[in-house]
């Protein structure tokens, strides 16, 4: 089970708390999985600082494989799902690093 950190107010620690999520889900078309190794964790570095490895790759994605280190931008189609440890991003958002294969 994943155990992402959410909140829905600014403010200080106080405002963040644990969220349940029992799943995360198929990835949908032109979507890759990630599990995130690194994350911003100030608030104007959710938008640019947030690294993970593809572990899947839904329909239509063909430029990305398991194993690929990538990063992506986060804006606010991902806000808020950069405290997750695996996250579904959409192909514009997304950069290689390194290439498995």
């Amino acid at each position: 089970m994943i155990q992402p950190i959410r909140f829905v107010q600014t403010g200080g620690p106080e405002v963040l708390f644990e969220a349940q999520v029992e799943d995360i889900g198929e990835t949908g078309t032109g979507q890759v999985l990630i599990q995130q190794y690194c994350i911003g964790m100030n608030f104007i570095e959710t938008y640019y600082i947030t690294a993970g490895i593809v572990l899947a790759s839904g329909t239509g994605v063909t430029r990305f494989c398991p194993g690929d280190r990538v990063c992506y931008t986060g804006g606010s189609s991902t806000l808020g799902a950069y405290y997750s440890a695996h996250i579904c991003v959409q192909l514009l958002r997304l950069v290689v690093m390194n290439k498995t294969k």
